[in-house]
């Protein structure tokens, strides 16, 4: 609990150089793991925070994915093939939190790819915020 608080402390420090060490935290712990996002999140155009959210938009957690597509798509305006692959995998997440995050950094990065998603999930009954988020940035 005390590591837990930490490393989220070290994001709230807003402070870049904590980010070395943030990224260094490997953990079979997805308490840890998720603090680690959350704090990466914090700083979500440093390239090594880039680096690490990566590696965590594919974790078994789906909380710790959640966060990380979050802090790199939503957060962030770093832009590469990686992170617009990495949002695009995503979109197929078994959890909606996870896929919705995606579909809004694909939006904002106004990435072409996903509007076959995008038109699908417009189909349906019910339209949720993120997805209208996402549809929204992708118009401009």
């Amino acid at each position: 609990m005390v590591l837990d608080s930490a490393i989220c402390a070290l994001g709230h420090l807003d402070d870049a150089r904590a980010v070395p060490l943030i990224s260094a935290i490997g953990s079979s712990d997805e308490n840890i793991r998720f603090s680690a996002t959350f704090a990466l999140g914090c700083f979500p155009n440093d390239p090594q925070s880039v680096c690490g959210l990566l590696k965590l938009t594919s974790d078994a957690d789906a909380h710790v994915r959640d966060w990380a597509v979050f802090g790199l798509g939503v957060q962030g305006d770093a832009d590469s093939p990686e992170i617009r692959e990495a949002l695009l995998r995503c979109l197929d997440d078994e959890n909606e939190d996870v896929r919705e995050e995606a579909a809004v950094g694909l939006g904002k990065r106004q990435e072409q790819r996903f509007i076959p998603w995008l038109w699908a999930i417009l189909d349906e009954p019910e339209i949720k915020v993120r997805v209208a988020e996402a549809a929204a940035a992708l118009l401009d």
